[in-house]
């Protein structure tokens, strides 16, 4: 457990061979800002709850209160559509113990991402951290585009949330820090819907 990030619910995207989602991965041990923020909720694919870590992380291989996943459950239907469901309770000592739930649902060329959280009134985002050389581009507060140099990727359609764009980084190994951007979804309600097409999808609601 002393090896363990705050990084409940977060997941990696790989499209073909190019990553796409990624956490921020780990590029050093031992104290200090860098490791704390490597190991923290905000550096990774998840909703991060009232600005605090979902499991309790500090001193480099420190760990207390833990997030525990619950309900994990993997679905599927004839459309071949595939939906993984899951929540954790990390954040049962704040005021409310409110649980975050995530549902993934792959469809041929999309993926979409719902959050929820069960006390409204605690602030909260969801961010994807890109993999290095994707830049975001705005079409409207809702609707981006992902594109590696002149190459589209991806675009990204957000329901129920705000949404704008951070600067990331990326450590794909040991001593290795690369600049990256993050895409940030402002839970509205305390609820959010991502959706991600990488072929011509209808995005909007």
């Amino acid at each position: 457990p002393g090896h363990a990030h705050a990084d409940t619910l977060s997941f990696e995207l790989s499209l073909h061979d190019r990553l796409l989602v990624v956490n921020s991965g780990t590029s050093c041990y031992g104290l200090g800002e860098r490791r704390s923020y490597e190991r923290g909720t905000a550096a990774h694919s998840t909703v991060e709850v009232d600005g605090r870590n979902s499991s309790e992380v500090w001193g480099g291989f420190r760990v207390g209160r833990r997030a525990r996943p619950l309900g994990v459950c993997l679905s599927g239907d004839p459309s071949g559509a595939v939906q993984i469901r899951a929540s954790h309770d990390g954040y049962r000592w704040l005021p409310g113990k409110p649980l975050h739930s995530r549902t993934w649902i792959f469809i041929s060329g999309g993926l979409e991402v719902r959050d929820q959280i069960s006390d409204a009134s605690k602030p909260a985002v969801a961010r994807y951290h890109l993999a290095p050389g994707i830049s975001l581009q705005s079409d409207s507060p809702d609707l981006w585009v992902l594109r590696y140099g002149d190459e589209t990727i991806a675009r990204v359609s957000v329901v129920g949330g705000e949404c704008f764009e951070e600067a990331s980084s990326f450590a794909p190994e040991f001593g290795q820090v690369h600049a990256a951007r993050c895409l940030v979804v402002r839970l509205r309600d305390g609820y959010a819907l991502t959706r991600w097409a990488w072929r011509d999808l209808p995005l909007s609601e």
